[in-house]
């Protein structure tokens, strides 16, 4: 079945079954299970039973059972043993999720979808039959599921087939699973053309694969989290891949696909590779360096995510853009020099790099991304170059030791007063760097505070804001631990949503003549009010 009509059927199936009632507060409850009932079709909602081997019913109350809703037996940890009898056809997203001594599952063949995490985190799980009617088995099932050493169909099953316990499709032109459990090499057969995205996802037991001449293609998550992967091989008739001293290119070498996830030290990338794909280094641990050659233009799409070990990184000259997320979570990150080629930098691009204490963001960069620098808590200054026209939401938030954001005089968008953020017409306060503390008033030019502009500044104990400001983006003070007083000199401005969120209490200081505040000490957005005294500001 193709992907288009998988998809239909399951839409088809959410509509006659009423999956969305699975909504508890409209459940019935018949012995060990709630359920919800769809013009007489039951869904099980959830079970609230103990038992170690549970049978679930065909029938409740006469009505047949066709679906196990989402999260129906949610962290149970007590079931070893389940039986789904005939008629279910659907089991939904995270129906036996984290089932942590769940061994034995026994599903009929009425069975057509298992949908997203359906068996994720069953730790006790070693092997898996899928029956013959299964026609759609999402790829993150078995997520997490580290013991699971087989993965079986039914032979008469027409869309899947197992070989060696990994799962294929029927044609076995695409690998879809393989389990996590599997331990050693594997060797991919011959005639597979697609390994699918995810398909060897946290397989940390593998120490190499091999590659057969058929594939054409390698999914940008396939080999995720492999942690011992050592290295990855190709047959050298491969049209569209090469290995190189184990690490995976395509055949012309200009991009690199994939580094294995087990290795550790560090890595210089060859002279004449031109890309770094998307999630080509992602979650390799055991990386501390990494050097890129001038010959890369791009680094891609979560490239070096997660890589909790990386310690220092060398970009040359000749890289023009940072992709989204591209050094995400790199926690032992210290210090970036960013090469003068650069344009953009990606959304998320040093997101919680959260021992950088020293970024160079190079003449050049026109664009930073949002959330480029959230979290980076040991950030202590930042300097904007006069070429950047656009900075991203919450470019530099929740920085928690983050004093002053400098803005060259010659940029034409940005300015910087005192180390705070503004639009250079200075009618926008962008960002308040998260590491300032005691009080502040907001220049009298501004009009509009930025979403998140005060995010995480747990140390601002106080903020006037002027009469000017009539526009407020949505959580301006989140988690501002210590605010306790805030001093509006004007009417009440318009605000996108909850501005307060996980923010102090905090008294709202208002004129007793300005329009649109409630009467103190009635909330403002869940604060209370008081009105400002005579000659007070």
């Amino acid at each position: 079945m193709n992907m288009r009509l998988k998809t239909m059927f399951f839409l088809m199936l959410v509509l006659l079954l009423g999956l969305f009632s699975s909504n508890q507060g409209f459940a019935q409850t018949w012995g060990d299970y709630k359920y919800s009932d769809s013009d007489g079709k039951i869904t099980i909602v959830k079970y609230i039973g103990s038992d170690v081997a549970v049978r679930i019913p065909a029938e409740i109350e006469g009505k047949p059972v066709v679906a196990i809703g989402e999260w129906a037996f949610l962290n149970n940890k007590t079931l070893s043993d389940v039986m789904i009898p005939e008629g279910i056809v659907f089991i939904g997203r995270s129906a036996f999720y984290m089932c942590s001594k769940l061994s034995v599952v026994t599903l009929p063949k009425s069975l057509k979808t298992i949908t997203c995490d359906a068996f994720s985190w069953c730790s006790s799980l070693t092997t898996f039959m899928i029956p013959s009617g299964v026609t759609d088995v999402d790829s993150s099932t078995f997520n997490n599921c580290g013991q699971l050493e087989s993965v079986l169909v039914d032979e008469s099953n027409s869309d899947y087939a197992s070989i060696d316990g990994v799962l294929y499709t029927k044609d076995k032109r695409c690998l879809f699973r393989c389990p996590e459990g599997k331990s050693g090499s594997i060797t991919i057969p011959k005639g597979v053309e697609n390994i699918w995205s995810n398909s060897f996802f946290s397989c940390d037991r593998l120490t190499d694969i091999t590659i057969p001449s058929s594939v054409l293609c390698v999914g940008p998550t396939a080999l995720n989290k492999c942690d011992q992967l050592e290295s990855i091989f190709v047959e050298e008739s491969n049209a569209d891949y090469v290995s190189i001293d184990g690490v995976l290119y395509t055949k012309d070498k200009s991009t690199l696909v994939r580094y294995p996830g087990g290795r550790s030290g560090s890595f210089t990338i060859p002279e004449g590779v031109t890309a770094i794909r998307s999630f080509s280094f992602n979650f390799c641990n055991g990386l501390i360096g990494a050097t890129i050659p001038s010959s890369v233009r791009e680094i891609g799409y979560s490239a070096f995510n997660s890589c909790s070990n990386l310690i220092n990184i060398t970009i040359a000259p000749g890289v023009t853009s940072i992709g989204d997320w591209a050094f995400c979570n790199c926690s032992s990150l210290s210090n970036v020099t960013i090469p003068s080629g650069v344009t953009s930098i990606g959304e998320a691009a040093f997101r919680s790099c959260s021992s950088l204490t020293n970024v160079t963001i190079p003449s050049g960069v026109t664009n930073i991304g949002k959330w480029a620098f959230l979290y980076c808590n040991s950030l202590a200054s930042i300097v904007i170059p006069s070429t950047v026209t656009k900075i991203g939401n919450s470019a530099f938030g929740n920085c928690d030791q983050l004093e002053s954001i400098r803005v060259e005089e010659s940029n034409a968008d940005y300015a910087s007063i005192d180390g705070v953020l503004y639009t250079k017409d200075k009618s926008t306060l962008v960002c308040y760097p998260g590491g300032k503390s005691g009080s502040f008033t907001i220049t009298e030019s501004v009009s509009k505070i930025e979403n998140n502009a005060f995010s995480d500044c747990r140390n601002l104990t106080g903020v006037t804001i002027p009469s000017g400001v009539t526009e407020m983006g949505y959580n301006v003070f989140y988690s501002t631990l210590s605010l306790t007083n805030i001093v509006f000199l004007g009417d009440a401005p318009d605000v996108k949503g909850n501005i307060f969120l996980k923010s102090a209490k905090v008294v709202v200081c208002v004129p007793e003549d300005a329009k649109g505040w409630p009467t103190p000490p009635d909330p403002w957005h869940g604060q209370p009010t008081a009105y400002l005294k005579a000659g007070q500001f």
